[in-house]
């Protein structure tokens, strides 16, 4: 069995337009990000600026199939919660905190498993299960089928 290896390609940073692995400049970004948390609007807006478009391919990687159309408005909550909480987060694991977001955020996106039902306490007590499938409409159809037979 063959495993395909992905080749990195560099990419333009979009925070110091060199070329690099990963999408963005973390010492530039959490530069940013510093002055952000001190207040400064400008920073956030540069912020913003340089790493929208990195956070979008980020949560649409994260959103699978039917869910992608959900990327922009996950990002959009992503953004927020960055206004919310920059002045708390340490600038220099700003890139860091901001994936970690991103994956939190876009995990909100996702479906969650249907809840299993518990069995009914007289069921456990006398060790029957009920039968998931015995369905009231079911068990008419069976009597039916059964009497007319």
């Amino acid at each position: 069995m063959s495993t395909m290896r992905r080749r990195a390609i560099p990419v333009t940073c979009p925070i110091c337009q060199g070329p690099h692995y990963a999408s963005t400049c973390t010492s530039k970004a959490d530069a940013l990000a510093a002055r952000a948390a001190g207040g400064d609007t400008a920073a956030l807006g540069e912020l913003f600026a340089a790493l929208q478009y990195t956070v979008l391919d980020l949560v649409a990687d994260r959103l699978p199939g039917r869910f992608g159309v959900h990327a922009e408005d996950a990002a959009q909550d992503v953004w927020v919660e960055v206004c919310e909480w920059i002045g708390l987060v340490e600038p220099e694991g700003f890139v860091a905190w901001l994936v970690m977001l991103v994956d939190e955020v876009a995990e909100r996106y996702l479906p969650r498993p249907a809840p299993v039902a518990a069995a009914p306490k007289a069921a456990k007590k006398s060790g029957r299960i009920p039968n998931p499938f015995a369905s009231p409409l079911r068990l008419a159809g069976l009597r039916l089928a059964v009497s007319a037979a």
